[in-house]
């Protein structure tokens, strides 16, 4: 796709662009696999949960939600749910390959309603300030299952607390790393498995950090050689050797490969073992550089990391479920389906490659790579859903419901008026009475 380097916001949307050297170029590496291919045991889910040792900090920051969302819904939110209770049985289920991400600042009964009209069958929430804010996302969930949406729950950056500043976080979360685990891996997992008792049986998917794949330094010629290729690029150091994703502006949620392998297998087992029926996603990378190099080799990475490979030696499989991948910018009608079958040949099976984010923006002045007119984003909306069920993805996660000023993505605008995508995301599902006219 020639140019891409891709700035992302924390709530898991596309952003700008960053000016640099062009010449990016991808790589063939051969993916390592572990001892024990996951294919030879596919339903095994060993429940015993064996995390890093160290003492569990459960004092959690606010960071916020990081949601850009800004205009009002006419949704309530009811807080007065409490997991300690029996939860309501919840309504018949849309067909959960259909996902929409909703607007979480305004989420309530009537945009559950909203969403459910178009035919959407899963929303994503991150799961933020843990446990802090435990109330508000059993509402959300509640909410969610009342209007028969199924719900993937994003733990990442904003779950427990990390300082605000990026070079800040960066040693935060790699501080002391080892394969073994670390403090924050540590404080991770327990979370994890929290979240997962707390919310048995209502959250269908974990998706186990956003966006992770940060640009890496090269390994040769830094700083005189200063963007990464393929084949010169330092992975290991980006452990804590130096800030990660720091020098690209990238840093605000960058997690190592080997960390995020480990981070993975921790809350995997943890969360398995708190609720055996929830599916686990990792990965969740988003496609930039030249032919989305990055993620395809930082997948790679976590593929081949020593924590991933302990799970495959001593439980028999790979410690997830499905593999997100963000792959924006990319069209469909060959260049999507080219993207997400590449990928798929690195995902070990029977791992499934699901869409945790895809979509396009409308404001001519942001990214270009990322842009696509209102009626070509209703095109491309239209045509994605059909090309990812026929190439087996099982979820595909459209970003987003609403617009907010500077991040044009919704398939409604902020004032609330609708763009074409509606009637185009209607039509993808079938719906029978599409709430855009």
């Amino acid at each position: 796709m020639g140019w891409r380097w891709l700035v992302v916001l924390a709530a898991g949307c596309g952003g700008g662009t960053i000016e640099g050297d062009p010449a990016l170029d991808g790589g063939d590496d051969a993916l390592e696999d572990g001892a024990t291919d996951a294919a030879t045991s596919p339903d095994t889910r060993d429940t015993s949960v064996d995390v890093t040792d160290g003492a569990v900090d459960t004092d959690a920051g606010d960071t916020g939600s990081g949601d850009t969302g800004s205009a009002p819904d006419t949704g309530v939110v009811d807080t007065g749910s409490s997991t300690d209770a029996a939860p309501d049985a919840p309504a018949p289920t849309a067909d959960p390959f259909f996902a929409i991400s909703p607007d979480e600042a305004t989420w309530g009964d009537a945009q559950a309603t909203t969403l459910r009209g178009l035919g959407a069958g899963t929303v994503r929430f991150q799961f933020c300030n843990w446990p802090a804010d435990k109330a508000a996302l059993d509402a959300k969930v509640e909410i969610a299952r009342k209007h028969g949406l199924s719900v993937l729950a994003e733990i990442n950056y904003c779950t427990l607390y990390a300082p605000a500043a990026a070079a800040d976080r960066q040693a935060y979360w790699h501080a002391s790393f080892s394969d073994a685990g670390n403090a924050f891996s540590a404080k991770f997992a327990a979370a994890a498995g929290e979240i997962a008792a707390a919310f048995k049986g209502r959250v269908a998917r974990y998706e186990i950090w956003n966006e992770p794949d940060a640009a890496p330094r090269p390994k040769t010629g830094w700083p005189g050689t200063k963007w990464p290729s393929a084949t010169n690029v330092d992975w290991d150091g980006a452990c804590g050797a130096y800030g990660y994703g720091v020098d690209y502006g990238q840093a605000d949620w960058a997690i190592c490969p080997r960390q995020l392998g480990v981070l993975t297998t921790n809350a995997f087992m943890a969360i398995v073992a708190n609720d055996a029926t929830a599916k686990v996603v990792a990965g969740n990378v988003l496609f930039h550089g030249d032919d989305g190099w990055v993620a395809k080799e930082y997948w790679k990475q976590v593929e081949a990391s020593p924590a991933v490979a302990w799970h495959v030696t001593n439980k028999g499989r790979r410690p997830w479920d499905e593999v997100g991948i963000h792959p924006y910018g990319y069209p469909p009608g060959g260049k999507l389906e080219a993207q997400v079958k590449a990928f798929q040949a690195l995902v070990t099976a029977p791992a499934k490659t699901v869409l945790t984010e895809y979509g396009w923006h409308s404001l001519s002045s942001a990214d270009p790579n990322l842009y696509a007119t209102e009626a070509d984003a209703a095109k491309h909306l239209e045509a994605t859903f059909p090309a990812m069920k026929a190439a087996g993805v099982p979820l595909v996660m459209w970003f987003n419901y609403l617009s907010a000023p500077g991040l044009d993505f919704g398939v409604r605008r902020a004032d609330l008026s609708w763009k074409p995508a509606a009637k185009a995301y209607c039509k993808a599902t079938a719906a029978p009475k599409c709430p855009a006219p």
